[in-house]
Order: C-alpha cells, then structure tokens, then sequence
C-alpha cells in the first residue's frame, strides 16, 4: 500500500513538474493547462486518461516514460489538453469510435511534432512524417474531422490500422464515451467549459500578438484563423514560439481544478 501511494504521489508530481514546464514555455496556454484536476487512476487506465474534467493517472507509467524522458511526459500532458481543447471527446459520438480516435490522436500529434520547443522534443519518427505528408496533399490544416473523412475512405486493413495506432497512441481514451444520460449531460457540461478555455486561450494568443507584431495584418490573420471552427492551433503556436531562453514569467501555473 505505501509503495502504491508513493507512486501516486511521485506521478501527481512529474505531472505538476509538466504542467509548469509547459505554462513557462506557453503562457498563453495558461487557463488549459489548468483546466484538468490530477489523480490517481490505476483502477481506471494503465497510461493516462481524462473524461473532460479530469485527468487519471498510473503513476507506475509515468515514472517509466519520466525516466527515458521529461520531454515525452511534457508532450502527454499538452497531447491530452489538446484534445479537451479542440473537443475531440464530445465529437466521438457517432463515429467510428477506432476510426476517430485514431485521427484525434494523429492531428494532435501532428500538432506537437510542428513546435521548435525543446520541452516538447523526442517523438518523431518516420511513419508519423509519412502520414502527414499523405494527408496534407488533401487538407492545408490536419484536423480530426479531415483526418477521418480520409480514413473512411481508405477502408485500411486491420494491420495498417493497427500500425498507424502504434505510431500516434499515446493517451486512453477509453473515457470518451459516455453511456448513460447523467454522463450525456457531463459531457456536454464539460464541451461547454472547454469552448470556453478555449476562445480565452484565443484571447490570449491574440493579446500576445498585439504586443510584438507591427501592423494589424497579423491580428487580423489570427483573429480570422481563430473564429473558424477547428482552430489551428499550430499556426498560433508558431505564431508565438518564444526565443529559445525560457520566457520569464510570474506566478505558478493556472489551476482551475
């Protein structure tokens, strides 16, 4: 029991470790990286996992991944906030659930594979540039939306569906279904609360961008990216990616748990 509690506590901790890496390097993510509680979930996930409110936890799988490397926790706890933030959980229903997961986790990747962040660096890898490289012929943004249409119409084969899981797996999402009508309504609960971060986050962005770009021409692109539908985060990101010293930055990082 105490070797147990001491990896929940050891976990909760690299996590925490994440979370203000990430708000130091991206401080205008500041109200999302905040937005989940942490805890303790080996009776939930084996990796990590979050139902829109929470993130769960093995402590023993993060202490392995924080061991090879604290770049690859970074990438897990941004790849899992993306998803709330583009609201990839309450857009599952009613799709192929194998199907979409798999482009969620593609176009999140794709995502974080895209930023010059040194705490984000170590996991690409050529299948991922491979996939990327097909889908970009067919959509400017990878979105999960477009990433899906696409899977449709490849009808891949068991094994190529399994290969492309294996190289953008990286978080359950065993939590994004809810069965039950109490769980319908915490789930669009939560989709209302994330649209929220999120158009903050744009705010933000574009606070941020008012301050150093010359000209309103900047502005105005971002304002125009950020009031589509499925925001192109990456475009902000770049948009935005600090010097390579460490911005300075006040204060410990949001929590709204």
């Amino acid at each position: 029991m105490a070797g147990k509690k001491n990896l929940e506590e050891i976990g909760r901790e690299i996590l925490e470790t994440a979370r203000n890496e990430l708000y130091l390097n991206l401080p205008y993510l500041g109200p999302a990286l905040g937005g989940l509680r942490l805890q303790p979930g080996e009776a939930v996930t084996v990796t990590a996992a979050t139902d829109g409110e929470t993130l769960y936890y093995a402590g023993s799988f993060l202490a392995d991944r924080y061991l090879r490397s604290g770049a690859l926790v970074n990438r897990l706890y941004l790849h899992v906030i993306l998803h709330c933030m583009l609201r990839h959980l309450a857009k599952k229903q009613g799709r192929d659930g194998a199907l979409w997961d798999l482009s969620c986790d593609a176009a999140v990747e794709g995502i974080l594979d895209g930023l010059d962040y040194p705490c984000l660096n170590g996991n690409h890898s050529p299948a991922k540039e491979k996939f990327y490289g097909e889908c970009r012929r067919e959509m400017p943004v990878l979105t999960a939306e477009g990433i899906y249409r696409r899977l449709l119409r490849l009808r891949l084969s068991e094994y190529e569906l399994a290969t492309l899981q294996k190289a953008f797996l990286q978080d359950d999402h065993g939590l994004w279904d809810p069965r039950h009508r109490d769980e319908k309504e915490k789930s669009q609960r939560q989709d209302r609360m994330w649209r929220g971060v999120s158009e903050k986050t744009q705010t933000g962005m574009e606070t941020v961008l008012a301050g150093r770009a010359s000209g309103g021409e900047a502005v105005y692109q971002q304002v125009r990216v950020a009031n589509r539908d499925d925001v192109d985060y990456r475009a902000f990101l770049r948009r935005f990616a600090a010097p390579r010293e460490i911005m300075a930055v006040d204060g410990d990082a949001f929590d709204y748990g």
